[in-house]
């Protein structure tokens, strides 16, 4: 009954700058499960909202592409993939490949929260909804 003890995590410490032209005073931004990414949503000063990847092997920013309007970041379990709600649509990056894929339609204004499950359902929280859960492979 006794469990092998792990040893301790080491302990990370960064800075995470945003650009001059971020304008957010209210950046979103989630953690790699595996610990080695953070994908960072703010508003830019030309009027954008899109997410920006920050490897922790690296020191710049990367934007996203297809990720115009994006909101509530949040990683797959695996951190191959990246959900999110834009445009009136929830939809799926993927950070292998770059591309973005459409999961359903939803009101913007009206999802409040998203989050992986360890087998690729995606909850979503609603403004006056019951939960809604989205089964891996579901979608357009």
């Amino acid at each position: 009954f006794l469990r092998p003890v792990s040893p301790p995590a080491d302990v990370v410490r960064f800075d995470l700058p945003l650009p001059a032209t971020s304008t957010s005073v209210q950046a979103s931004l989630a953690l790699a499960p595996n610990g080695r990414s953070i994908v960072v949503q703010t508003t830019w000063t030309t009027g954008d909202r899109l997410l920006r990847l920050r490897r922790l092997d690296k020191t710049e920013l990367e934007p996203l592409p297809g990720t115009d309007g994006a909101a509530l970041p949040t990683w797959s379990w695996d951190s191959s993939t990246i959900a999110f709600r834009a445009e009136g649509k929830l939809r799926r990056f993927d950070v292998a490949t770059s591309s973005v894929r459409d999961l359903v339609s939803v009101s913007d204004s009206a999802v409040t929260g998203l989050a992986y499950g360890p087998d690729g359902t995606l909850a979503v929280s609603s403004v006056n909804a019951p939960l809604q859960l989205l089964k891996p492979g579901a979608g357009t």
